[in-house]
């Protein structure tokens, strides 16, 4: 019996369907439903080109992390790609800072979704006692 790898590896399950979910709950539970009726409201029709500028700058990050993923297929993600490139203590920060940004996000999916609950109880006429950010913090905790 030949044992050509014997470390331990991660399973790749992670696949198009989760990458796509994660990616429309962010960009549409938060931006979308947050912001978005108060930025077309200030903006106008001018929200269309931010819309396409938006689209410019976020393709770039997009199209680094698909050909990192592509040529190091390692578990570890924006961790590992920075600890490869630069180093091992900017993998630390690189990883800390993306972790930061998904609590920061789900935070403002959560904060999203508490005050949709709480209007929606509003609209049977029930008036909840404590606040939408009381409801969000809840919720992501």
């Amino acid at each position: 019996m030949s044992l050509t790898n014997s470390r331990p590896t991660l399973a790749r399950t992670f696949g198009l369907r989760e990458a796509v979910t994660i990616t429309a709950g962010s960009v549409i539970g938060v931006g979308l439903f947050t912001v978005g009726s108060n930025v077309v409201g200030s903006m106008g029709p001018a929200v269309i080109l931010a819309t396409i500028v938006a689209l410019l700058i976020s393709v770039y990050p997009a199209l680094l992390y698909a050909e990192m993923g592509a040529m190091l297929p390692y578990a570890g993600g924006t961790y590992q790609f920075a600890s490869l490139g630069i180093g091992r203590a900017a993998g630390v920060l690189a990883g800390w800072n993306f972790i930061i940004s998904l609590v920061a996000v789900t935070g403002g999916e959560a904060l999203a979704f508490s005050f949709y609950f709480k209007t929606l109880f509003a609209a049977f006429g029930v008036t909840l006692p404590f606040s939408a950010v009381a409801i969000a913090v809840v919720i992501t905790a």
